[in-house]
C-alpha cells in the first residue's frame, strides 16, 4: 500500500491584504503618537515641577544657617589666568554644576563656589529636560554677536536651567520717543539677594526661582550696550529663542518656583508678547519685585 500523499496548502497575504494592514497599523500610530508625545511632555512637566520643589527645601536649609537672609546676587571667585578676583553674579548659578569648560566659563561660578552648593547633593536637580538653551552673547567684554551661547542648553554651559529672581535686568527700549512706560516702578536694588525672609509681601505670589521663558535674557556686548533675547521651551516644538518675541508662538511657559514654596507651571506670553521690555509688572498670579523696595524713575 502506498504511503497516503498529504496536500500541504500554504496561505500567504496578497499584496493588497498586505497594503490594507499596513494602512490599517498607521492609523493606529497615528492615534497612539500624539498620546505618547503628550505623556512625555506631561512627565517632563512634572520632573520640572518637581525639581523646584527640592530646590524649595534647599533654600529652607539654607535660610535657616544663614540667618533668614537670602543668597547674595554676586559672589567673588579667584581667576587664576588673570590672577584677580572677579566678581560673578549669581543669577544662573545659585546651584548646579560646573559651566562647560572654554573661554566662556569665566562669567560664570564654578559649582563649589555657589551658594547652595552645599545642599543640593545631587546637582541634576537644576535640570530641566525640556531645556532648549538659547542664542545670545556672553557678558561683556568677551563679545562674539550672536554666537551660540547657551547650545545645546543652558545646562550644558552654565550648569543650571533655572534662574532665581536675583534682578530684573529689562533694558530700557529706546526705539521709542520717550520710552514707553515713561515712569515705572524698579527695584532700587536687586530684587531679592540678601533679603530677610520676614520682609517678604506676598510669599504665596512673590517668584523666587523661574526658567528663562518667564522673562527678557540680556547679553551685554559692551558696556553700554545689551542684547535682549527671549527664549521658549516648553509647547513650542520650534525654534527656541526669539530677537523679536511679538512674532513668536504663543508658549512663553515657564516653571516658577515661588517664596512661600509652592511651585506651578505659568503662561507669561501676554506679558511678554505684549510690552516685551517690561512684562515684570504685577499679575493676580506672580509679583517679580516689592513695591516697597521700589521708587518711581523717569528715563532721562
Amino acid at each position: 500500500m502506498s504511503p497516503q500523499r498529504i496536500d500541504r496548502r500554504y496561505s500567504a497575504l496578497t499584496i493588497v491584504e498586505l497594503m490594507v494592514v499596513i494602512a490599517i497599523i498607521g492609523v493606529l500610530a497615528s492615534l497612539l503618537l500624539p498620546s505618547f508625545a503628550s505623556a512625555i511632555r506631561r512627565a517632563r512637566v512634572t520632573h520640572c515641577l518637581n525639581n523646584f520643589k527640592q530646590l524649595s527645601h534647599l533654600h529652607a536649609f539654607y535660610l535657616e544657617d544663614h540667618l533668614q537672609k537670602f543668597p547674595p546676587g554676586a559672589v567673588s571667585e579667584f581667576d587664576p589666568v588673570a590672577n584677580l578676583w572677579r566678581r560673578k553674579s549669581t543669577r544662573d548659578t545659585l546651584g548646579g554644576k560646573n559651566p562647560k569648560p572654554g573661554h566662556f566659563a569665566q562669567s560664570f561660578l564654578q559649582a563649589t563656589n555657589r551658594p547652595w552648593y552645599d545642599y543640593q547633593g545631587n546637582y541634576k536637580l537644576f535640570h530641566c529636560p525640556e531645556d532648549k538653551g538659547h542664542k545670545g552673547v556672553p557678558q561683556w567684554p568677551i563679545c562674539v554677536p550672536f554666537h551660540e551661547f547657551a547650545k545645546p542648553s543652558m545646562f550644558e554651559t552654565v550648569g543650571s536651567s533655572y534662574q532665581w529672581n536675583s534682578s530684573l535686568s529689562a533694558p530700557w527700549d529706546r526705539s521709542r520717543a520717550p520710552p514707553l512706560p515713561v515712569v515705572t516702578k524698579r527695584p532700587r536694588g536687586p530684587s531679592l539677594p540678601r533679603m530677610i525672609s520676614d520682609e517678604i509681601e506676598d510669599p504665596e505670589r512673590y517668584i523666587m526661582m523661574n526658567e528663562p521663558p518667564a522673562r527678557v535674557i540680556v547679553r551685554a556686548t559692551s558696556p553700554t550696550t545689551a542684547v535682549p533675547f527671549w527664549a521658549q521651551w516648553h509647547k513650542n516644538r520650534g525654534r527656541a529663542d526669539f530677537r523679536d518675541p511679538t512674532i513668536a508662538p504663543h508658549a512663553f511657559w515657564s516653571h516658577i518656583l515661588f517664596i512661600d514654596g509652592h511651585v506651578a507651571m505659568h503662561d507669561f506670553s501676554k506679558e511678554i508678547m505684549t510690552d516685551p521690555f517690561y512684562p515684570y509688572e504685577d499679575t493676580r498670579d506672580w509679583i517679580w519685585y516689592q513695591t516697597n523696595r521700589a521708587t518711581a524713575s523717569r528715563m532721562p
